[in-house]
């Protein structure tokens, strides 16, 4: 049905995703994550190698016991800068910077900025079927701060498509199709948490790093150019917090993830 993923004027794309980890066991703690961006499209120098500009904010509310230093809510302002640069027939680069402040907005001293970014090459191996991705992922976190992104995306028919590509694999089948949208089911795995700058209940500065790997099944409904909804449900493991000035860990219980959003 020949759905796109971007649209070919100035504005791309509007979105809201919340996501929702409940807290589940008393000791444990849940987070309720909101997040809007905006993203518009820019010739770089045409149309054919365009700049998408994305300025995204994302709040983060605490819901649990207090983790000694913890803050109720954490904060992400960001600005998305994606170049689409394509080389040729067969290959195609994708670059991202991603300058943003990460803190509680108490700490906004320079070590609240971090950038976050990629850089791949995608080789269409065999057009609109298998694509080979070599590249790498740089995060910018305490605990993981550049992945490689190896891999490879294979469509075997327009129904089924398999992205072997670290940090966020997925295997999806199309169940249904018109004119101008597709439905999806997917199987997804990726990092969550992040890295923010905070103060400390005595006043000093410190960086907090929470960590968690997701398994998710999801539905997206996606419409040509971009827009679309999608919902998710998954299971968290290996949750954990770590303050750069602290020698413990705290560990915490694994759960569900519930997660949805929408584009315009």
């Amino acid at each position: 049905s020949g759905i796109r993923n971007y649209k070919n004027g100035f504005f791309q794309k509007l979105a809201f995703t919340g996501t929702w980890i409940p807290r589940g066991g008393e000791q444990s703690i849940g987070w309720t994550q909101w997040e809007v961006a905006l993203s518009v499209g820019l010739p770089a120098p045409t149309i054919e190698w365009p700049l998408l500009v994305t300025p995204g904010f994302t709040v983060w509310h605490t819901d649990g016991p207090a983790v000694p230093d913890l803050p109720a809510e954490l904060y992400q302002a960001s600005l998305g800068l994606t170049w689409l640069p394509k080389i040729s027939d067969r290959w195609r680069l994708i670059i991202s910077a991603t300058p943003g402040v990460y803190s509680d907005f108490e700490q906004t001293d320079s070590a609240a900025w971090r950038i976050t970014g990629l850089g791949l090459g995608v080789y269409d191996w065999v057009p609109d079927r298998l694509q080979l991705i070599l590249g790498a992922v740089y995060l910018d976190r305490d605990d993981f701060n550049i992945l490689p992104a190896v891999g490879l995306i294979w469509t075997p028919n327009p129904d089924v498509k398999l992205e072997l590509v670290m940090p966020r694999p997925r295997f999806g089948l199309r169940w249904d199709y018109g004119p101008g949208f597709e439905n999806w089911f997917y199987l997804a795995g990726e990092i969550g948490g992040g890295t923010w700058q905070i103060e400390m209940t005595d006043g000093t500065s410190d960086r907090v790093t929470i960590r968690d790997f997701r398994v998710l099944l999801g539905y997206e409904h996606k419409r040509d150019g971009g827009a679309g909804h999608q919902l998710e449900i998954g299971y968290v493991l290996g949750r954990e917090i770590e303050f750069r000035h602290d020698p413990r860990t705290f560990s915490l219980d694994d759960g569900l993830l519930l997660r949805a959003g929408i584009a315009f």
